[in-house]
């Protein structure tokens, strides 16, 4: 839902409202760094997410007391790879609450899991046995992915059919990075584990539906032209929970 259906602030008070609190996240008047954000309140807690320094490795979450401003906690995170400097810019779209979990995506093509309560990373969330555990990796960062949006989270009791994303919790997430030549993208993944669950390519490979549409090279520089097509769905999707449908634009 885009709207709130709350009626304690309305067109007769609006004009009452006043300043009870102030946070200061250290950051300043950053140049290429942009804050696309709502803040994200979940019972008296408020969360936000810290693009960081446009020149340095780092991103993060920020916990707030809604009550009075102050701070709770706060999660730094590495990034693996950076590419400031192809991008221009560092954008952070918002970040996404389930199961007393905190999902931040980065940069480097990441979703992180972190606990609401107490900020530490949850290690069961990995890309697979052999990895520390807190985040999963989407794509390639090399390659030109990047993420830039907040993921959705879906709850299996909205999870409808039989298909593989049934009886998981669910995050669905886009890729950016269509400026790079990638192959665009949206993926489910399990909310609590970070299974990939299924992936939706935006531009269609020859055997695929669609996939007579796009020119066939087989060699020289513009070899396999699908592979290059853009259609990157940077925005958050919608999830139609009454039909069961992810809907997202690309771009």
């Amino acid at each position: 839902k885009r709207y709130s259906k709350l009626t304690q602030i309305n067109i007769e008070n609006v004009d009452e409202l006043e300043l009870k609190w102030k946070y200061e996240t250290g950051r300043g008047g950053q140049p290429m760094i942009s804050w696309y954000f709502n803040p994200l309140v979940i019972r008296d807690k408020m969360y936000i997410p810290d693009p960081g320094v446009f020149s340095q490795d780092e991103m993060g979450v920020i916990a707030i007391n809604a009550k009075n401003g102050s701070e709770l906690w706060k999660r730094t995170v590495k990034l693996s790879t950076v590419k400031d400097a192809q991008y221009l810019t560092r954008a952070n779209r918002g970040i996404t609450y389930g199961k007393n979990r905190i999902y931040l995506s980065t940069y480097d093509a990441r979703i992180w899991s972190i606990n609401a309560t107490t900020g530490e990373l949850d290690t069961e969330f990995k890309d697979n046995a052999s990895s520390p555990g807190g985040y999963i990796t989407t794509a390639d960062g090399d390659a030109g992915y990047y993420l830039s949006q907040a993921p959705i989270y879906i709850p299996k009791g909205l999870i409808k059919g039989d298909g593989p994303a049934k009886n998981h919790n669910v995050l669905i997430i886009g890729s950016s990075g269509g400026e790079h030549q990638v192959r665009g993208h949206i993926s489910a993944f399990d909310a609590d584990n970070g299974e990939l669950l299924w992936r939706f390519y935006t531009v269609p490979k020859p055997t695929d539906y669609g996939g007579d549409t796009w020119p066939t090279r087989k060699s020289g520089i513009f070899k396999d032209p699908y592979t290059r097509g853009g259609g990157a769905v940077w925005v958050t999707p919608a999830f139609d929970s009454k039909n069961g449908l992810v809907i997202f634009g690309t771009g």
